[in-house]
C-alpha cells in the first residue's frame, strides 16, 4: 500500500513538473488550450442541463 502511494505521489509530482515546463515554454498555446477546453465543457454542461430540465418536465427530447 505504501509503495502504491509513493508511486502515485511521484506521478503527481512528475506531472506537475512537466506541466510547469510546458507552461514556461508555450504559455500562449496552453492558455488557448485551456480556453478551448473551458468552452467545450461549458457547452456540454449547458446541453446536459437542458436535457435534465426537459426530462423533469416530461417533454420529449429534441432530435439533434
Amino acid at each position: 500500500m505504501l509503495k502504491s502511494l509513493g508511486i502515485v505521489a511521484g506521478g503527481i509530482f512528475i506531472g506537475a513538473f512537466g506541466m510547469e515546463m510546458i507552461r514556461k515554454k508555450y504559455p500562449e498555446g496552453l492558455d488557448k488550450l485551456y480556453a478551448t477546453i473551458n468552452g467545450v465543457t461549458a457547452k456540454a454542461k449547458k446541453a446536459f442541463m437542458e436535457g435534465y430540465y426537459n426530462a423533469l418536465k416530461g417533454e420529449p427530447a429534441r432530435a439533434a
